[in-house]
C-alpha cells in the first residue's frame, strides 16, 4: 500500500510540475513525444517517399513548390515571382501564402540540394501530419501544465477527420492549414513564456517568429493564437504589460511578413475572393462528427477552472475564449461582412482549424479534469490502488468511444496506397495509365493546353493531376487546377473577368460549363475565339469528361489528335500559334520567356492596338526605347497596349516595384529589431 501511495504520489505531482521531480517530468515527455512519433509514422509514414502522392489537391500544390524552387529560385533568386504555366501567367505565390514552399525551400537548402523536390514535398506533407500532435501536447503539458490533457489532445489531433485542419484536410493537400494547427498552440506556448519567463524579450521575439510562420502558411489563422494571448493576458496581474509585448508581437509579425503582406496590399484588385461554403456548410464543419460525444468533459474542464492556480486558469481560459471568439466571428462574417456589408474577402470556413484548436484543448483538459476527479477523491481515503486504475480507466473509455464513433484506424487505411487500389502515387499511376506516353503526345506541339475540367478521377482517386502538366511537358495551360483567383481563371469559371466574388469551388463546373456556357450551348466559333485569344493549340479532355468531348468531336475548328483512353487530345485547327496579335498593325514575337517578352511592330496605324496573350499585372512595364507604353487589361484579363504609329520594337519586362521593395525592406529592418530584441536582457544583464 505504502509503494502505491507513493507511485500515485509521483504520478499525481508530475501534472503539477512544480513539484515533480525534473526527472520525471522530463522521462514522461520523452515517453509521450516518442508515441506521438510512432503514431505519426505508423498512420502517416507512407508520405516518406521519393514520389508524389495524387490525392486531391497534392499534385497542384506540388507544382507551386516545384515552381517556386525549380524555376523562380535559380532565376530570380527569390521565391515570389511571375508563373507563366497557369491561367496565361501570375504572379502565384504572392496571393498564395507562401509559407510551404518557404519551409519545402529551407528543407531543401538543409539538404544541400540532395533532396528532390517530390521528397521534399513528401516530407513536408509528414511533418504537416506530426506537428499538431507536437503543438498540442507541448501548450498542454507545458503551459498549461496537464501531461494527461497533452497526450490526449495530441491523440485527437492526430486522428481528427477535419476537412479544415485535419487530417481529412491533409490528405486532400490542405497541407497549409494542417501546419496552422500545431502551429497555433506553439505559439500560444510561446506567448505564455513570454508573460512567465525572467526573459520576457526572448519569449517575445519566439512568439513572433511562430506568429510570422502561421501567418505565411495561412494569413487568416494568425488571429486565432493573438485572441488567445489577449484573453490569458487579461487575467494575469501584470495585464497591461503584457499587452503592451504582445501588441509588440503583433507589429514584428507584419514587419517580417511584410516583405508579402505589402505587395499583396498594393496588388489587391487582381484578386478574386472565393466563398467556399455557405453558413450551413460552415456550421457542418465546425461540428466534427466525433465531437458531439464531448459535453460532459468540456463541462468538466469548466468545473475544474475553480480548482486550479491563477496561471493554469489564466492559459486554460485563454485558449478557450480565445476559440469561442473565433467561432462568434466566423457567425459575425456571414451574417453581417458577407451577407449585409457584401464584403468577402475574409472566407468564413477558413477560420474553421482555429476554433478547432480550442475545441481539441477543451476535450483534452475535460477528460484529464475527469480522469483524475475520482483518484484525488480516492487519495484522500487511502486506496491509491483503485485510484491508479481509474486515472486509466477514464481515458480509455472515451478512446473506446471515438473509436466506436469514428474507426479512425479504417478510415486512415482509404488514404494508403495498397496493392487492390487505385494507384495513388505518381509512380505506381505512371505505369498503370501509361502518363509518359500522355506527356509526350501533349509536349507535341506549341502553344498552350487547354483542359476542359480541373480534376480527373484515376479511378476511385479524384486528382489535380492535370496541374503538373507544364512539369512534364513544359507547356503552359489553362484550366486544369483547383480554385484559383487569377482573372483568366474568374473568366474561365463565370465569363465574367470582373465577378466580384466566385462562390463554391472550381470543380463543380467541371463538364458543365466553360467560361460561362454550358456545353450544350457551346458554340463552335465561341470555343475556337477563346483558344485563338489564349494562344491554345490543344484541348485535352478525360473520360470524365463526356459533355465536352461529345461537343469536340463534332466541332469543326478541333479534330481529334490522339487518345489512349483517359486523356482525349483534340488539335485547334486554322490556327497558328503566336504570343501576341493586333489590330491596326503587324506584331512578330521575336523573345517569349517568363519575365521578357519582345515584339516587332510594323505598319501601325494611329490608335492600333497590340494583344499579348499574357495576363495583364502592374509589374510588368512596357516600353518602345525610352517610351514607356501603358499595359491595360482586355476583357479577358489579358495585357493589350497601344504602340506608337509605324514601326518599332516593344520590350515588355516584368520587374519587381515599389511594394516588393519596399516589404523587403521593411523585413530586413524588422529582422534586425527581432535579434535586439531578444538580446536585450542579455546585453542588459552582460
Amino acid at each position: 500500500m505504502i509503494r502505491f501511495r507513493h507511485l500515485w504520489r509521483r504520478l499525481n505531482d508530475a501534472t503539477q510540475p512544480d513539484q515533480a521531480p525534473l526527472w520525471l517530468r522530463r522521462a514522461l515527455d520523452v515517453a509521450a513525444l516518442t508515441f506521438i512519433l510512432w503514431f505519426a509514422f505508423r498512420h502517416a509514414g507512407f508520405w516518406l517517399r521519393d514520389d508524389l502522392y495524387l490525392y486531391g489537391d497534392h499534385p497542384g500544390q506540388f507544382y507551386r513548390l516545384w515552381q517556386a524552387l525549380e524555376v523562380v529560385w535559380p532565376e530570380d533568386g527569390r521565391l515570389i515571382g511571375w508563373s507563366p504555366y497557369w491561367y496565361a501567367g501570375y504572379p502565384e505565390l504572392q496571393f498564395y501564402p507562401p509559407g510551404f514552399a518557404i519551409l519545402g525551400w529551407g528543407l531543401w537548402t538543409l539538404s544541400l540540394h540532395r533532396l528532390s523536390i517530390m521528397a521534399v514535398y513528401q516530407t513536408l506533407l509528414f511533418l504537416a501530419y506530426l506537428l499538431p500532435g507536437v503543438g498540442f501536447y507541448a501548450l498542454l503539458a507545458w503551459g498549461i501544465r496537464d501531461r494527461v490533457a497533452g497526450l490526449a489532445a495530441a491523440w485527437l489531433a492526430m486522428i481528427s477527420p477535419a476537412l479544415w485542419g485535419g487530417v481529412l484536410g491533409l490528405s486532400y493537400g490542405l497541407a497549409g492549414e494542417r501546419f496552422v494547427s500545431g502551429l497555433i498552440p506553439l505559439t500560444v506556448l510561446a506567448g505564455l513564456g513570454m508573460m512567465r519567463w525572467r526573459r520576457p524579450w526572448a519569449g517575445a521575439a519566439l512568439t513572433t517568429l511562430l506568429l510570422t510562420t502561421t501567418l505565411l502558411m495561412h494569413s487568416f489563422h494568425a488571429v486565432a493564437p493573438v485572441l488567445m494571448l489577449a484573453t490569458a493576458a487579461l487575467l494575469t496581474r501584470d495585464r497591461w504589460q503584457h499587452l503592451g509585448r504582445l501588441a509588440v508581437v503583433v507589429l514584428l509579425t507584419w514587419g517580417l511578413a511584410a516583405f508579402w503582406l505589402i505587395p499583396l496590399l498594393g496588388h489587391q484588385r487582381y484578386t478574386t475572393p472565393i466563398v467556399r461554403a455557405n453558413l450551413q456548410q460552415t456550421i457542418g464543419f465546425l461540428r466534427a462528427q466525433w465531437m458531439d460525444l464531448f459535453y460532459l468533459p468540456v463541462a468538466a474542464v469548466l468545473v475544474g477552472l475553480a480548482l486550479r492556480d491563477r496561471a493554469r486558469r489564466a492559459a486554460t481560459v485563454g485558449v478557450l475564449a480565445g476559440g469561442l471568439a473565433v467561432t462568434a466571428f466566423i457567425f459575425l462574417d456571414h451574417h453581417l461582412l458577407m451577407d449585409r456589408w457584401k464584403f468577402y474577402l475574409l472566407d468564413p470556413v477558413r477560420f474553421v482549424a482555429g476554433a478547432h484548436v480550442a475545441l481539441i484543448a477543451a476535450i483534452a483538459l475535460g477528460v484529464s479534469e475527469l480522469a483524475w476527479l475520482l483518484p484525488r477523491l480516492l487519495r484522500r481515503w487511502k486506496l491509491a490502488p483503485i485510484a491508479l486504475v481509474l486515472l486509466v480507466a477514464v481515458p480509455y473509455f472515451f478512446y473506446s468511444r471515438i473509436n466506436q464513433v469514428f474507426p479512425f484506424e479504417l478510415w486512415m487505411q482509404k488514404w494508403q496506397p495498397a496493392a487492390d487500389k487505385t494507384p495513388l502515387f505518381y509512380s505506381e499511376a505512371a505505369k498503370a495509365y501509361d502518363l509518359p506516353t500522355a506527356w509526350s503526345a501533349i509536349a507535341s506541339t506549341e502553344g498552350r493546353v487547354l483542359f476542359t475540367s480541373y480534376y480527373w478521377h484515376l479511378g476511385e482517386v479524384t486528382s489535380t493531376i492535370k496541374a503538373v502538366t507544364p512539369i512534364f511537358t513544359g507547356r503552359e495551360i489553362i484550366g486544369g487546377t483547383f480554385s484559383h483567383w487569377t482573372p483568366l481563371a474568374r473568366y474561365l469559371w463565370t465569363g465574367d473577368v470582373n465577378t466580384r466574388v466566385l462562390w463554391g469551388r472550381a470543380e463543380e463546373q467541371d463538364d458543365r460549363s466553360l467560361a460561362g456556357v454550358r456545353w450544350d450551348e457551346m458554340t463552335d466559333d465561341f470555343l475556337f475565339t477563346l483558344c485563338r485569344r489564349l494562344n491554345v493549340t490543344l484541348v485535352a479532355a478525360t473520360r470524365d469528361d463526356q459533355r465536352a468531348r461529345a461537343f469536340l468531336d463534332a466541332a469543326p475548328h478541333f479534330t481529334p489528335a490522339w487518345t489512349d483512353g483517359n486523356f482525349f487530345l483534340y488539335n485547334v485547327e486554322d490556327y497558328s500559334p503566336t504570343w501576341a496579335d493586333a489590330d491596326g498593325a503587324t506584331v512578330e514575337v521575336t523573345r517569349y520567356q517568363r519575365n521578357a517578352i519582345d515584339l516587332r511592330v510594323t505598319d501601325a496605324s494611329p490608335g492600333a492596338t497590340v494583344h499579348v496573350k499574357v495576363t495583364e499585372y502592374r509589374l510588368w512595364q512596357a516600353h518602345a526605347g525610352d517610351q514607356p507604353l501603358p499595359i491595360t487589361r482586355d476583357d479577358m484579363g489579358l495585357m493589350q497596349f497601344t504602340p506608337p504609329p509605324g514601326d518599332s520594337t516593344i520590350e515588355l519586362r516584368y520587374r519587381p516595384g515599389l511594394a516588393e521593395r519596399l516589404g523587403i525592406g521593411v523585413s530586413l529592418l524588422t529582422a534586425i529589431s527581432l535579434a535586439w530584441l531578444a538580446t536585450r536582457p542579455a546585453l542588459k544583464n552582460k
